[in-house]
Parts: C-alpha cells; sequence; structure tokens
C-alpha cells in the first residue's frame, strides 16, 4: 500500500500544481480586467463586478483547466477508489501498474513534442 500511497500523492501534488496555476492565471486576469475600468483598483476583486466578456474568458480558463486536468487520468481519488474495490492483491498490483503506465507515457508524449 505504500506504493499506491505514493502514487496517490503524487496524483494530488500535480492536481495541486495545475490548481495554483490557474489560480495566478484568474487572479493576473481579474486585476487585468478590473484595471481596465479605470480609476482606483476596489480590492478585493468579485467576479460579478467584471464585465461579463471578461467573466466568460475566466470561466472558459476555469473549464479549460478542468478539461486538461480530467485528461490526465491523475484524479487522487476515482483510480484509488477502484483500487481498493479489487478482490485480490495480483489485480491491485496490475491496477496500480496500469495507473504508473499510463502517466510514463504521457510524460514520455511529452518530452518527445518537446524536443521535436
Amino acid at each position: 500500500w505504500k506504493i499506491a500511497q505514493d502514487w496517490q500523492s503524487v496524483c494530488y501534488t500535480l492536481r495541486q500544481g495545475q490548481q495554483s496555476l490557474l489560480s495566478a492565471d484568474r487572479n493576473e486576469r481579474m486585476v487585468e480586467a478590473a484595471s481596465s475600468k479605470g480609476g482606483p483598483l476596489k480590492l478585493p476583486i468579485h467576479m460579478e463586478d467584471l464585465e461579463l466578456d471578461d467573466r466568460k474568458v475566466i470561466q472558459r480558463m476555469e473549464m479549460e483547466a478542468q478539461e486538461k486536468h480530467v485528461k490526465l487520468n491523475m484524479d487522487p481519488v476515482l483510480d484509488f477508489q477502484v483500487l481498493i474495490g479489487l478482490a485480490s492483491l495480483e489485480q491491485q498490483i496490475d491496477w496500480l501498474g496500469r495507473m504508473v503506465k499510463r502517466e510514463r507515457r504521457r510524460l514520455e508524449e511529452v518530452a518527445s513534442r518537446q524536443y521535436a
């Protein structure tokens, strides 16, 4: 179970990193949108204070980040619920191996695109 816990930690770390990047991008866009109104910047900035077009852009950013995370297949909960529900140790090891292989393929694809 130690390996499964470590892998789940990797999944949580990846998710938290993506959330941090989204939060930074979202905050940057909100400040930019609020600043474009002119006058003093009123803090904190609330979504409802922004123009409709700016809110749509931010909502689109959030949806794209969510879709990107889903495509990674690195959910820290769902795969591990399956793992716990498997009947035998052999099945659990096989499932954990599939999760690791899937991530390895994804990382290899990312690396090959960077060097192509």
